[in-house]
């Protein structure tokens, strides 16, 4: 039909357009749609462009190329905001390059297109480029312990958070700047409280009342998602994903909700889920940034907070602790019902073995063997929680759809699966 060559059409100006940005940037879209894209090796200009691609690649074919300057405006005016990286170690603009990478590659893998609409995923993926705009190298419980101006303006309430989402919504209050103007009062409305929700849900106080959303909404839906993880597992990358039964769950208001402010949560600490060198150099990074605030809590005579004590923290050590007792359980929980990525989770095992050895490289002295036995049995315990097979399936229901998915409203009946507690 005419309307379908029309959709085909734009579709391929998109295609040729990113290619074109990619181009001008010296980047291959191979690398830009991998986990081995490094924000860390980019100069400035190749930083913008690649955040342009991602901007545009969520804008879909509603794009234009006037737009183009609107959004590249949007993109310099953030960049300029953050704080420069010898000053803010790891809450900088490279961080918030990253950041977006990570959320445009959990969009694509997970077919978001399928439950999100073109406004929630825009919404993402701009909140995802200020999510960090402005800060300051500093956390929010040593801003409110320090009565910072933030905290003060913000009545201890997030304020970094609350400071970031204001700081997108003056930016683009600047017509040059202003990458929502198409939209009309309805979708700017809808725009503007997504941003507001999945920004807010960065600040980690959020971090395990999510994981716990996360494991209600698999255990209401275990059949579903154990049969969707199953049918993962058993065809790899050709897999459809996401079957029409987790669609219909994905689609519901409240679960669409959790699942925006998680692909950016996820993708704000995506860092230890990602490839070796580039996970040790954020970690680096953010030890750096960390030592930098403990010296100031010493300065103020003000309790250092944990991992913030430069004589005192062993950095390879102090990572075993962060994706064990951090990151891991929030890969656990989204990986049941999220199965493409499932690489990520792998990855996790490699790193944590890798800090594990580098531990055990650098610290002087060495560990005695009950202290490295410790050590290996907390990686085995996080290995098993990665053991996301049901039992019972291992050998069935790979192609079969569940009879009767559950409500997610109803009870769960049957037993749980030997790791849902895990």
């Amino acid at each position: 039909s005419k309307g379908e060559e029309d959709q085909h059409g734009l579709t391929n100006d998109l295609v040729v357009t990113l290619e074109n940005h990619l181009e001008e940037a010296g980047l291959a879209w191979s690398l830009v749609d991998s986990w081995d894209f490094d924000a860390l090796d980019l100069e400035e200009e190749q930083s913008c462009l690649s955040c342009l691609c991602f901007v545009v690649f969520h804008l879909g074919v509603s794009y234009r190329g006037k737009q183009q300057e609107v959004i590249m405006n949007f993109i310099e005016g953030a960049s300029s905001r953050y704080s420069h990286p010898k000053k803010v170690r790891y809450h900088n603009w490279y961080h918030a390059v990253d950041v977006t990478h990570c959320c445009f590659r959990l969009l694509n893998l997970c077919a978001a297109e399928r439950f999100f609409s073109n406004i929630e995923r825009f919404a993402l993926i701009t909140s995802a480029v200020c999510h960090d705009i402005g800060h300051p190298g500093l956390n929010n419980p040593f801003l409110i312990e320090s009565a910072h101006e933030l905290a003060i303006r913000y009545n201890d309430h997030s304020p970094l958070e609350n400071m970031h989402c204001a700081s997108l919504f003056e930016l683009v209050s600047h017509p040059k700047s202003n990458v929502f103007a198409a939209l009309d009062t309805l979708h700017y409305k809808e725009v503007r409280q997504v941003c507001i929700e999945a920004i807010l849900h960065t600040d980690n106080i959020h971090h395990f009342p999510m994981i716990k959303e996360l494991q209600m909404l698999y255990e209401m839906n275990a059949d579903v998602f154990d049969w969707s993880l199953q049918l993962q597992l058993s065809t790899g990358e050709q897999t459809d994903f996401p079957p029409r039964e987790v669609i219909d769950i994905f689609s519901e208001p409240e679960k669409k909700k959790l699942l925006r402010n998680l692909f950016l949560h996820f993708a704000d600490i995506s860092n230890p889920m990602k490839p070796w060198d580039i996970c040790h150099r954020w970690a680096w990074n953010i030890m750096d940034e960390f030592f930098q605030q403990g010296d100031r809590e010493k300065e103020l005579g003000i309790v250092v907070q944990p991992l913030h004590d430069r004589s005192r923290v062993n950095r390879p050590y102090s990572q075993l602790g962060v994706i064990e007792f951090f990151v891991a359980p929030l890969a656990v929980a989204t990986v049941r019902l999220l199965p493409p990525l499932l690489p990520l989770t792998a990855q996790i095992l490699v790193n944590l073995n890798s800090w594990q050895e580098e531990w055990l490289e650098v610290t002087s002295p060495v560990p005695e063997p009950e202290e490295k036995r410790k050590v290996q049995e907390r990686i085995a315990k996080v290995e098993a929680k990665f053991d996301l097979v049901p039992r019972e399936g291992r050998t069935q229901r790979s192609q079969r759809s569940p009879t009767s998915p559950r409500s997610p409203h109803s009870p769960r009946t049957s037993q749980r699966s030997s790791w849902s507690s895990g």
